[in-house]
């Protein structure tokens, strides 16, 4: 049952068991306790008047994303050309955590991720995963030998490469 309507329609566990208030399956409006639920009619929606031309993809994935905005398909509420499957701008939030996430057209932060938080898209508040791992590490070593075919240090090849 939505803890804010209290609509049943959406709250059947497995088996046909009722799942407690709390588990809501679907995505009401929010409530003070720390876990909110939302029915199927009353769950965030985005304001915006952008409808996808004919033939639009998705930015990430390069499929196509249906003729409307609905709960699989979103756009970004800055410059309303950006269009994007739900599944694919999760996994790039979980990808990019909270530090590098932002919308992959205009470049916009702040404002999109208010947005898409608030469309229950789900940001990791860390790093990266692309600094993980020393991903990096291999930019910070020095190059150890002189690939040059003809040596113009002084002293030859054999010296410059023990000089450094």
């Amino acid at each position: 049952m939505s803890t804010a309507c209290q609509s049943q329609s959406q709250s059947l566990g497995l088996l046909g068991v009722p799942l407690p208030s709390w588990q809501h399956i679907s995505p009401c409006p929010p409530l003070p306790s720390s876990r909110s639920s939302f029915c199927w009619e009353q769950r965030p929606q985005q304001a915006v008047e952008a409808v996808p031309l004919q033939d639009t993809t998705c930015i990430i994935c390069m499929d196509p994303v249906g003729d409307s905005i609905s709960y699989g398909t979103m756009v970004c509420p800055c410059c309303q050309h950006a269009w994007f499957h739900r599944a694919c701008v999760q996994e790039q939030a979980l990808c990019a955590g909270i530090y590098c996430f932002r919308c992959p057209l205009c470049r916009d932060r702040d404002r999109f991720i208010r947005e898409i938080l608030t469309l229950g898209i789900r940001i990791p508040f860390r790093r990266p995963r692309w600094e993980n791992n020393d991903a990096y590490a291999s930019l910070l070593e020095r190059h150890g030998r002189c690939d040059a075919s003809e040596c113009h240090f002084p002293h030859g090849r054999e010296q410059a490469e023990r000089a450094g």
